[in-house]
């Protein structure tokens, strides 16, 4: 449950700093998040899901916060994928991103937290729910998983165009 933590104290330190800018942009993300999963695009949703978790802790502020998160998200993005196999999985964390963002729009810390670490919980939740996987479709997805860590970190950009924080 270390995801949920991060993600929780992303969402505590976010909240504060929330403004029209940043609402519009997560507004954004979640339409183009919405538009991958509608087209039923899982190869582009995917990448797509974690460069939004990404930025939710990017814009929370804290560099050190945002590098431990990386080092721990990137050991499990064979996991996460999973969730998005199932239909289900992509409807429900849909609905739990829109929640995040409008927790967020309160600028309620408590809220905002609470949000994004019931996304996790309940992604893991859903994981346990999931069938099992075949190992062809876990090397295949391991490929594709590491094909978009390993461009987002080779990338001296955010997803919004703006330079990485990166902390010495």
């Amino acid at each position: 449950m270390i995801c949920a933590i991060l993600d929780e104290m992303a969402g505590r330190l976010l909240a504060p700093r929330m403004n029209p800018d940043i609402a519009q942009e997560l507004h954004t993300w979640l339409a183009r998040l919405h538009e991958a999963a509608a087209a039923g695009e899982m190869a582009r949703y995917f990448p797509l899901n974690i460069a939004f978790h990404d930025r939710l802790v990017e814009l929370a502020g804290s560099a050190t916060l945002t590098e431990f998160y990386r080092q721990v998200i990137d050991r499990m993005h064979l996991l996460r994928r999973r969730n998005f196999d199932e239909e289900q999985g992509r409807i429900a964390s849909e609905a739990e991103h829109r929640a995040i963002v409008a927790a967020l729009a309160t600028r309620d810390p408590e809220a905002a937290a609470a949000a994004m670490r019931g996304h996790v919980a309940n992604g893991y939740a859903r994981l346990g729910a999931a069938p099992p996987i075949s190992p062809a479709t876990t090397a295949r997805k391991r490929a594709s998983v590491g094909a978009a860590s390993s461009a987002r970190q080779a990338s001296p950009v955010s997803s919004t165009g703006a330079p990485r924080a990166r902390s010495t």
